[in-house]
């Protein structure tokens, strides 16, 4: 069933409804698991699938204008010895980068709470 609705889907796919911030959330791409090195087990564990040419967009506070939102694409990259996840705000600039899933999102989260203290945001 659920490889039905895939094949149906149409990309950019919106979530209806749903949790916290679902809402926020749109895949562009889902990428492939279609990884041929010797890295290849570095695209999936016993929880998750890093599959490469991932891409969303999620809403979130801006690092450049924290009084205003903007959309952060996250892409999953094929890198030299495994995934490499990349952040970018809206128009390009500033990028994220890690093997991290997460490190990304904690780098960016930094620098807003960085830039929220200079525009006297708390």
């Amino acid at each position: 069933r659920a490889k039905e609705k895939l094949a149906k889907a149409k990309f950019p796919l919106e979530p209806e409804g749903g949790g916290r911030g679902a809402s926020k959330i749109k895949l562009i791409s889902a990428g492939s698991m279609k990884i041929s090195n010797k890295y290849s087990q570095q695209y999936h564990n016993h929880k998750f699938l890093y599959p490469v040419g991932f891409h969303s967009v999620r809403l979130f506070d801006s690092v450049l204008d924290p009084n205003k939102q903007c959309g952060y694409s996250s892409f999953i990259l094929e890198g030299e010895k495994g995934p490499l996840f990349r952040l970018a705000h809206e128009g390009g600039y500033p990028v994220w980068e890690s093997n991290s899933p997460s490190r990304c999102w904690m780098d960016m989260l930094a620098d807003l709470n960085m830039a929220r203290r200079q525009h006297g945001i708390h």
